[in-house]
């Protein structure tokens, strides 16, 4: 018998060891209280049956988990190569460590939330456009204009608007972005900053696009002059200019405190709901730098 997990995490708890303590406890700050407390790390950013799809016939699957979960076997080696002085990495752990930054930054509930918004707007501007604009988000040119409204309607009551997507139209979106994120995220200059002491956070959005103009959160990586995204508390990959040439080598970097308060505060700003930090450390690093 197959037994399914529902206790689905949106960052992976071997990423969140790196921010945790021997006990494998780590400190959560609820951004909408400014509320903190000491939670096992296998209850941080568990959701329950997020990424759980039912098929056609009622029975439940959860391939997208096991998904991630090859994923995230991949990354964690090629981070401990990092961690352990392997630097640059070579073609394979990178390419690995790519593909998870992609997925991690497009399995959020904060990206769910954008694409559920999205779809609402594209639906609220076709309703307004008539039959042609209906027939049009059909993609079907040799439908006449009833049969287009008799689709939409029926879209309109599979997914009704303003309500979350189905897990698997949700999924379906991720598998269309996923590709080209990753490509985005491989192709650009690397850049490994490490720091002497413990000073970094994390959050439930690990991956943290920063744009020089503009909204600091972007749907589509590529927008973001660079992405931050913190290792541990000590080590930070820093994903720079796009480089698909690799003319520029990917190199290192020395953080100083400025830096770490800077980058919490934009891990901060880039949260959903919550950011962690190791039990040790100072609850002035979590807010504020």
């Amino acid at each position: 018998m197959v037994v399914t997990k529902r206790n689905h995490h949106t960052v992976p708890q071997f990423y969140l060891k790196a921010f945790g303590d021997a006990q494998k406890r780590i400190w959560a700050t609820d951004l909408a209280t400014n509320s903190g407390k000491l939670i096992p790390i296998k209850k941080a950013t568990a959701i329950d049956s997020f990424y759980l799809i039912e098929t056609k016939t009622g029975e439940e699957h959860q391939g997208w988990e096991d998904l991630f979960g090859l994923l995230e076997t991949g990354a964690s080696r090629s981070i401990r190569r990092v961690l352990n002085g392997e630097w640059p990495l070579r073609r394979d752990p990178r390419e690995r460590l790519a593909n998870w930054i992609a997925a991690q930054y497009l399995r959020t509930p904060k990206m769910r939330a954008y694409l559920d918004k999205t779809l609402d707007e594209w639906r609220l501007v076709v309703d307004k456009g008539g039959a042609s604009a209906m027939k049009a988000a059909m993609q079907q040119p040799d439908i006449g204009d009833a049969e287009a409204v008799a689709l939409w309607t029926r879209a309109d009551n599979v997914i009704p608007r303003f309500q979350p997507q189905t897990n698997g139209g949700y999924l379906n979106a991720f598998s269309s972005l996923l590709k080209d994120t990753a490509r985005e995220v491989y192709e650009r200059r690397w850049q490994l900053v490490t720091w002497s002491r413990p000073c970094l956070i994390t959050a439930d959005e690990m991956v943290v696009p920063i744009a020089s103009a503009g909204p600091p959160w972007h749907p589509l990586i590529g927008a973001a002059d660079i992405v931050a995204v913190p290792l541990s508390r000590t080590a930070l990959l820093m994903l720079c200019e796009t480089d698909p040439t690799g003319a520029k080598p990917d190199d290192t970097a020395t953080g100083d405190d400025h830096q770490a308060a800077m980058l919490n505060r934009m891990a901060t700003s880039n949260a959903y709901n919550t950011v962690f930090r190791h039990p040790d450390d100072s609850p002035r690093i979590a807010l504020s730098g």
